[in-house]
């Protein structure tokens, strides 16, 4: 090779490594004559190559692809086991036995082995499953839970059999669907939900399949729908078909795949008419108006199916409100004015009649009515920003008597943010004077309008003075409440606190600052009357008075809540928060559209680099691994270390943590021998290039 050709070849290699594409570089370097320089080079890359390859599928593919064109490979266990798993993938079944029985393999490789080690059992028959599932192909109308089961039986692997035996208990209550009793008349309702169950349950099983192969699975529970429709003896209406589609709308869609027309797709789920799942809605408003009350209910109970069917930004648990980013669509505004114009009419009419009830079916009444209205309003609230139509249902459930514990949870919210005093005062009375809320309440309020019950200290005092002596509803509540008080901080404390535009109650951008230096006046006080409770959110908020984060209050808190006898669960539990609102408060940047550009970069001159006290903190507490629990120790280093190994004095961690570890390992307690090793090997890759040229250069000098 002439030394141009030598000169573009070695430009490439070094293209390759700096790109970190090791594989691509151990093959370039094949032909090459093997210098200590490249040996050094190449066992630096197979280290490389061992930790990268089962991180992801796309690093497996690689080292799959290109391994075989490599003549000398390491004689590492980790080379072994990655050889005999990639041997395994390409039907070698003699590769599972020596994955399963490999020794001396680092800690994740140890972790891979245990996971796969129940599942790299030959099938029993691969004549059966395949003349099974040409069956289905062939004949799927005909397919019923005893062919789903022969199925599993020729499954050696325990997992994968139990899927085959949930597909036939599923297929069970599809079958259902062509019972001559089920062809003559339109389906009920139980068997319209027991269709949704089983539609969920076989859509999770298609994690374990290739998308082809699950649609072959799936298609005997199409057949069954379609069967259904023809056959059927009464002519079913339009509404009658999408409540069937709508209920196996998973299975169906998916094993029908390409099949379906986007046309034929769109007329079955309704596709583009979101406002009322087939209904006209003036019509629908005109036969609610003209109809009894008995007629008003079935009316309401059609609007609310349909609407419910219909995707929703408010269903999002996103921390920002969703009409930060996105207009709210004009059909939205129409059927839900039209619920909520439902709503109010129907409390309207149940004020007027429950004075003739005896007190006891009242309340059966109210607790009946209280999570119906809430649920639709709550899903409209959480939205956008509340309307006044939403203030007149909540005015009128407080007028007719029919504000339960939820209503009253979400007229109190609607409240404060309208600053409306009636209201909230309606509100209050209702949660101390109506039944105490139950765990199903505090879990509608914790999932549904967590962040404004965290921003509300008046409702959390009303809340903790009904559920005082319930230790675990007190627990739930604080627990919660400090969780979200912590994030909330934690994601907008990078951001300069923002002026409140004249005029306004709220707008989208204040709405974000959602714990101002006040608000956590407010909430300390609160802290202190309830006392155990939220001890833990106390703690927090003592700390950051200001609503602002930086290095030093950090490494405060983090001494506040490190607790080695705990196993340090309350520090885990904190970093895993605060990493995840890290990333997300990167994001943030790129959508504050409030900001002018000046202001976008003054936002991110306030960003934190919180891993940078992370590792400040864990160098300072290493020393506590001499007694913390194992699993506590592979939790820090296995979820926690990796995000800090690009900062300079990560290395300096790696070494006092294997200090420990080897002591440990020393008195006897071989089980971290794996992790240290691990530590040892991310250690060799930052420090091994510096020491090996200061011991050649040490030797040069001899």
């Amino acid at each position: 090779m002439s030394k141009a050709k030598q000169r573009r070849a070695k430009k490439e290699q070094d293209k390759l490594w700096r790109a970190g594409r090791f594989m691509e570089w151990l093959v370039a370097v094949q032909a090459q004559p093997v210098t200590p320089e490249l040996k050094r080079k190449i066992d630096q890359a197979w280290l490389e190559v061992q930790r990268r390859t089962l991180r992801t599928r796309q690093s497996f593919h690689e080292f799959r692809t290109s391994v075989d064109q490599i003549q000398l490979l390491p004689d590492t266990p980790e080379l072994h086991f990655l050889q005999a798993l990639k041997g395994f993938v390409e039907g070698d079944n003699d590769a599972g036995e020596t994955i399963k029985t490999l020794t001396g393999l680092s800690g994740t490789y140890k972790v891979a082995q245990r996971s796969l080690s129940s599942v790299l059992l030959p099938p029993r028959s691969w004549q059966g499953i395949e003349a099974m599932l040409q069956r289905i192909a062939r004949d799927p109308a005909n397919i019923t839970r005893k062919h789903y089961h022969e199925l599993a039986g020729h499954l050696a692997e325990a997992s994968m059999s139990r899927v085959f035996l949930h597909l036939g208990e599923n297929m069970a209550e599809f079958r259902k669907l062509n019972h001559k009793a089920n062809l003559r008349k339109p389906l009920s309702r139980s068997l319209l939900d027991n269709l949704e169950g089983a539609n969920q349950e076989a859509l999770m099983t298609m994690s374990y399949f290739p998308r082809e192969l699950g649609r072959l699975v799936l298609l005997p529970f199409v057949c069954q729908v379609v069967l259904h429709l023809r056959q059927c003896s009464y002519a079913p209406t339009p509404h009658q078909v999408r409540e069937l589609i709508g209920a196996v709308r998973g299975v169906f869609f998916e094993g029908c795949g390409d099949l379906l027309t986007p046309e034929l797709r769109g007329q079955l789920i309704n596709k583009g008419d979101r406002g009322g799942s087939g209904f006209d809605q003036k019509q629908m408003e005109a036969d609610f108006s003209a109809a009894s009350f008995e007629g008003k209910l079935v009316v309401l109970r059609d609007l609310r199916k349909a609407w419910h069917d219909t995707p929703s930004w408010g269903e999002s648990d996103d921390p920002l409100a969703p009409d930060f980013f996105f207009d709210q669509d004009e059909d939205d505004d129409g059927v839900e004015s039209l619920l909520l114009r439902c709503h109010r009419q129907v409390l309207k009419e149940i004020g007027r009649r429950l004075p003739a009830l005896s007190p006891r079916e009242g309340r059966a009444l109210v607790a009946v009515i209280d999570p119906i209205v809430a649920e639709d309003v709550s899903r409209i609230f959480r939205k956008r920003r509340v309307s006044q139509a939403i203030i007149d249902v909540l005015s009128q459930a407080a007028e007719s008597e029919c504000m339960g514990i939820r209503l009253a949870m979400l007229a109190f919210f609607a409240a404060q943010e309208r600053r409306n005093k009636r209201l909230t005062s309606a509100a209050i009375k209702a949660l101390r004077e109506g039944p105490a809320p139950g765990l199903d309440d505090i879990h509608w309020c914790l999932r549904m309008h967590k962040r404004p019950a965290a921003q509300s200290p008046a409702f959390l005092q009303v809340l903790f003075e009904r559920i005082e002596g319930n230790d675990a509803l007190t627990r739930l509540v604080g627990e919660s409440i400090y969780k979200e008080v912590m994030s909330g901080v934690l994601f907008f404390s990078f951001l300069p606190f923002p002026e409140k535009k004249p005029g306004r109650t709220r707008d989208s951008y204040t709405d974000m600052m959602r714990f101002p230096p006040d608000l956590i006046r407010e909430l300390l006080q609160l802290a202190a009357q309830v006392g155990e409770p939220l001890r833990a959110l106390e703690r927090f908020l003592t700390v950051f008075p200001q609503g602002r984060v930086n290095e030093e209050l950090l490494r405060q808190w983090f001494t506040e809540i490190w607790d080695p006898e705990e196993g340090c669960t309350l520090f885990i539990a904190a970093v895993d928060e605060l990493l995840e609102c890290d990333e997300e408060a990167d994001e943030l940047i790129d959508y504050i559209f409030d900001l002018s550009p000046a202001g976008a970069l003054a936002a991110l001159s306030h960003e934190l680099h919180y891993s940078r006290a992370i590792l400040a903190f864990l160098k300072e507490r290493v020393v506590d691994f001499r007694t913390l629990p194992q699993k506590s120790i592979e939790t820090i280093v296995n979820e926690i270390y990796p995000l800090m190994e690009n900062l300079p004095d990560y290395a300096s961690l790696l070494i006092k943590t294997m200090n420990v570890l080897s002591n440990r390992i020393a008195a006897g307690e071989t089980q971290y021998t794996g992790l240290r090793d691990e530590l040892d090997w991310q250690l060799r890759l930052i420090v091994g290039p510096r020491g090996s040229r200061r011991k050649q250069s040490r030797g040069r000098k001899k």
